[in-house]
């Protein structure tokens, strides 16, 4: 949904045919953006990716059903960063990160880890910063 209907040709790193940058995201499908679609990404979707891991007292780290919502959560803040591109970055470093008190240097990391590592490296990446940022 988010690839076919959310992504900003203004921002989006999700590349077409030939392209490296977007691995799931890549796709031969035409894309249309869907009016409001981006809005509901922001309103609905993204405000889920923090509020279940720092708000929720049941997400344990050390459970296994856990664990596999993490990859959904880890492959979310993908497809949206390579889908909205600078749009999410901005979004996370104005809204998000303050939001739950993530330190520069973290939010900085996250970023980083976002746009330059493999999907399961940043499954791990995820995995340690929700641990780090859970106790405070």
């Amino acid at each position: 949904m988010i690839v076919m209907w959310g992504d900003d040709p203004e921002t989006s790193l999700a590349g077409g045919k030939g392209s490296k940058k977007g691995g799931a995201c890549q796709t031969l499908v035409k894309r249309r953006l869907l009016p409001g679609f981006d809005e509901f990404i922001y309103k609905s979707i993204i405000p889920i990716l923090f509020q279940v891991p720092f708000e929720k007292k049941t997400f344990n780290l050390d459970d296994g059903q856990v664990l596999a919502f993490l990859a959904e959560l880890s492959s979310l803040h993908r497809t949206i960063y390579f889908s909205q591109g600078s749009k999410y970055v901005n979004y996370l470093i104005t809204v998000a990160f303050p939001s739950y008190k993530i330190p520069t240097d973290s939010a900085n990391a996250f970023i980083a880890a976002l746009s330059t590592t493999e999907s399961k490296h940043f499954k791990k990446f995820l995995q340690d910063f929700i641990q780090i940022h859970q106790k405070q």
